[in-house]
């Protein structure tokens, strides 16, 4: 801490022996950043005979102020004043102590400050502190040009200086040089006034008109009228004032009138913080005949709210104080313990622009267990329907149900997850539906503290009863990218690819990496045969899933390839004579065939769209990745083996992002096969995985 200090000295009191003084001290406080402090402090002053504390100095007075207001870093205190109620419990100051040089030392909060001040004193105090120094002296010791005291003869005395006394006895008629303004009482003759005063005449009235620069009068002053404008007359008490009106009307006042707290009742008052207030009755705005506190019914415009962001949330608010939150474009009300969206969303069809726009009108929902809503439009495309579940206040998943976030509605819904606060996931929780969405949305209007994982990982949608269309995920530009959307098509799926005969391992055909937000492409199946052969195909992802994956096949002149079905539906069966196959990954996983041939595995990447207004943070995961192909094995001669699925969308907004956390969409793997002849699944694509900055 800082301080900035002067001091003066003031002697308060007359009298020679020890008189009392009064040193008005003021300071400024500053903390470690240099910026004024406003919290009350208690202060301890020591007057020292040296300017620093060392083995020679000395403290002769000491005083402490417990409680000192502090504004703007600036206190004021009147040190040695032991009068009134400012003074009570302190200790004095007394000439004696300035017989030579004296430093204050100043002590805030028990931290000594430095350099100590040199208390200087003003004029009348030193004189006073000469005066003082006379005490016990003879004039014989006095300087010999002090010595003017002589016999004046007959009894009299000659003093060559002035003589100061209590009162001179006689009729003055000897004394010359009078000044008469410096006579207390008497008369003085008509002729020994100035000629060009007026004289009072008998009835204590001028006898002519006569103008004064200033004039104090210290009793009561009557008259019919003051001339002049006002200016100068202070300090005037209202309630002093008689005779004062009733009301303002017909004074040509047009403005309100701020005066010092607690001079007018009913009027509009300011406090020295510099805030206003009013203490009558209701204020009426447009309207003469005010029902309540504030009434506008007399206007037909509209109210102007604060408004500012998440983040300038008022740091101690009070219930029912209302603002705009730019963040996230509603309405909010501070209930005692969370800010509360007042939008007024009740669940039924959703027509909204984007993604975000719908999650953020949910805000207000009291809907605190999953509940289905209605149909879905983003954008004005149709996409199904939507289940939502809205928490209020910071939540923390530490043992996660899938009950309290997720319906078991599969394939034909989205989900919405609205936190209206903060949320933690703990280490070694997985947060994901239990069943498979059309696409899920986390949407955390605060914090979002990630340690375990979020994962649409194998939960992108069979959706072949609801058709895929862009899903406009928010509008503006996040960290470069522009309107960030997952578009209805992701990457494509692995074609069915022509094989020229021939022995050894061959791998079927990839899906298509998705971007733009897209999905990733289903793998093809792997294929093996003595002769030409076309290895199965993968589908394509959509807005909704990763694509699925082709089956494997062997010997194709007795069976033809098996390819992944559509809009994330089943894998490819494994088609083979004789010999082990695997299934393709998706929903469900393809069957495989032998002994030997393993199923794909039942998944394909999900879409994922998380909104974090506040900081991301922690060392968690957030996956959509696609399933693997089922493997064949168990045959030394021939063997083929599933496509993997694609991988699904994984889009995360921030406000700020403090995480280690990287997303991913990858693709799942495609199976493999063991024998001499064999043909290992295709990958599937990867989908996109990205963090934005809103």
């Amino acid at each position: 801490m800082r301080t900035i200090a002067v001091a003066s000295l003031l002697l308060s009191s007359a009298g020679f022996a020890t008189p009392s003084l009064i040193v008005n001290h003021e300071g400024r406080l500053l903390d470690s950043d240099d910026k004024p402090i406003n919290t009350p402090v208690t202060l301890k002053f020591e007057l020292h005979t040296l300017f620093s504390a060392d083995g020679n100095d000395t403290v002769v007075w000491s005083d402490t102020y417990t409680g000192l207001p502090v504004t703007n870093g600036v206190y004021s205190v009147a040190l040695g004043n032991t009068t009134g109620a400012a003074g009570a419990g302190h200790t004095a100051l007394t000439a004696d102590l300035f017989s030579d040089d004296r430093w204050l030392a100043v002590t805030v909060n028990g931290e000594a400050m430095t350099p100590f001040l040199r208390v200087g004193m003003v004029p009348v105090a030193a004189q006073a502190l000469n005066a003082l120094k006379l005490e016990g002296k003879r004039l014989a010791d006095l300087d010999a040009r002090y010595a003017m005291v002589s016999s004046g003869g007959a009894g009299g005395v000659t003093f060559d200086g002035g003589v100061t006394a209590a009162s001179f006895a006689g009729d003055g008629s000897a004394l010359t040089n009078l000044n008469a303004a410096s006579v207390a009482t008497g008369a003085l003759a008509d002729t020994r006034l100035s000629a060009n005063v007026d004289l009072l005449n008998v009835a204590q009235t001028f006898t002519a008109t006569k103008t004064f620069a200033s004039v104090a009068i210290t009793g009561t002053a009557t008259g019919g009228a003051f001339v002049g404008d006002g200016s100068a007359l202070t300090n005037l008490a209202w309630g002093n004032v008689s005779g004062k009106p009733s009301t303002l009307a017909g004074y040509g006042i047009t403005t309100a009138l701020l005066t010092p707290s607690g001079t007018l009742s009913g009027l509009v008052q300011s406090t020295a913080g510099g805030n206003s207030y009013f203490t009558g009755g209701n204020v009426g705005i447009g309207t003469t005949n005010p029902g309540v506190s504030l009434d506008l019914s007399g206007r037909t415009d509209a109210m102007a709210l604060p408004v500012g962001t998440t983040a300038q949330r008022p740091a101690s608010p009070m219930p029912g104080q209302m603002r705009w939150n730019t963040s996230l474009s509603l309405l909010e009300v501070y209930t005692g313990s969370v800010w509360f969206a007042i939008n007024g969303f009740n669940a039924g069809a959703i027509n909204a622009p984007t993604v975000q726009a719908a999650a953020r009108s949910m805000l207000s929902s009291s809907a605190s267990v999953p509940a289905t809503g209605g149909s879905l439009a983003i954008n004005g495309v149709a996409l199904g329907a939507y289940d939502f579940v809205v928490k209020q206040g910071n939540q923390t998943v530490s043992a996660f149900n899938n009950s309290d976030w997720f319906t078991a509605t599969s394939d034909t819904a989205a989900a919405f997850v609205v936190v209206n606060g903060s949320l933690t996931i703990n280490a070694g929780q997985l947060f994901t539906p239990s069943a498979r969405k059309l696409f899920t949305v986390l949407y955390v209007a605060g914090d979002l503290i990630v340690n375990g994982m979020i994962s649409m990982t194998a939960r992108g949608a069979n959706h072949s009863a609801t058709a895929a269309g862009n899903l406009l995920l928010a509008t503006g530009t996040f960290s470069g990218v522009t309107s960030p959307q997952v578009p209805a098509a992701g990457g494509a799926g692995a074609a069915n690819t022509p094989v020229t005969a021939g022995t050894g391992t061959t791998i079927g055909t990839s899906g298509a990496d998705g971007t733009g937000g897209g999905t990733g492409g289903g793998g093809g199946g792997g294929s093996c045969d003595s002769s030409p052969y076309t290895r199965s195909a993968g589908s394509a992802g959509t807005s909704f899933t990763g694509g699925s994956g082709g089956g494997a096949t062997i010997d194709q002149n007795y069976n033809p390839a098996n390819n992944a079905s559509s809009n994330g539906g089943a894998g490819g069966s494994a088609s083979t004579n004789g010999y082990p196959g695997g299934g393709g990954a998706g929903n469900p996983g393809g069957a495989g065939l032998n002994s030997g041939g393993n199923a794909g595995a039942s998944g394909t990447g999900g879409v994922l769209v998380v909104f974090c207004t506040g900081t991301l943070s922690g060392s968690g995961a957030i996956k959509a990745d696609g399933s693997a192909g089922g493997s064949a094995a168990g045959n030394s001669t021939a063997d083929s083996a599933g496509g993997g699925s694609g991988g699904g969308s994984v889009t995360v907004f921030y406000g700020t992002d403090s995480s280690s956390i990287a997303p991913t969409a990858a693709g799942g793997a495609g199976g493999t096969g063991a024998g001499a002849y064999r043909g290992d699944g295709g990958a599937g694509g990867a989908g996109t995985a990205r963090k934005l900055s809103l």
